[in-house]
């Protein structure tokens, strides 16, 4: 029985650049720097972390 060849599916998007990928990151550090620069808008970014931090493990001990 021979094996059927496998085709890789074709891509959806082309990959991304260097150039959009840098540009990603540099929008990225610029609004967290923004959100930083405001103490309302961090403070209550940082409760919402908090608030995660509770579901993070899902209830499991610290043996796992």
């Amino acid at each position: 029985m021979e094996q059927e060849k496998q085709k890789r599916p074709a891509r959806r998007r082309p990959a991304k650049s260097q150039a959009e990928i840098d540009e990603f990151w540099r929008q990225f550090n610029e609004g967290y720097a923004n959100l930083k620069a405001d103490p309302q808008a961090w403070a209550e970014y940082q409760a919402e972390c908090k608030l995660w931090d509770n579901t993070v493990g899902d209830g499991l001990g610290p043996e796992v």
